[in-house]
């Protein structure tokens, strides 16, 4: 009876104490910060993203632990597609690490995006659960992905700049 019990609280324990097993690192993830939209031609979408670069994150020149800054203290990339939820894909397949869009504060419409309508667009930005409903949705004239790739001159990334 005894085997029984010791047996039965080992897979008690066992279970209770396994740990966690669909975690994500932090080193996994690429925390999208802003995201630009826009139209390139008829069925033809370019999805933009922006991205810190941790690392780089110091200050101008700095020398500490991870050696001096050399570049932006942040990464823009962009995949085109069919849709935008096509160059999102295309987007996410190239990258190394999952996006994700919980810290993303800015949507950038390019101006043909907005021209033409741009509910679709928002619709596949309100499906993802971790889009946040306060971001902010700015036009702009031209291309979206030139104001991702703006230099800033008071803030360390052109998304807190807008």
């Amino acid at each position: 009876m005894f085997k029984h019990k010791a047996f039965f609280l080992l897979c008690i324990c066992s279970f209770l104490l396994s740990g966690c097993w669909d975690r994500v690192e932090v080193n996994d993830l690429a925390y999208v910060i802003a995201t630009g939209f826009d139209k390139l031609e008829e069925n033809k979408f370019q999805v933009s993203v922006q991205v810190p670069l941790p690392g780089a994150m110091g200050g101008e020149g700095s020398s500490g632990g991870g050696g001096g800054t050399s570049g932006g203290p942040y990464y823009v990339d962009s995949g085109i597609g069919r849709n935008v939820r096509e160059g999102n894909d295309e987007l996410q397949q190239r990258m190394s690490r999952r996006l994700y869009f919980a810290h993303r504060r800015v949507l950038i419409l390019g101006e043909e995006l907005a021209r033409g309508g741009f509910e679709k667009t928002l619709d596949v930005v309100l499906e993802q659960p971790e889009s946040r409903l306060s971001a902010y949705v700015l036009l702009t004239h031209g291309d979206a992905i030139n104001i991702l790739n703006a230099t800033p001159h008071f803030e360390k990334l052109p998304a807190e700049g807008t």
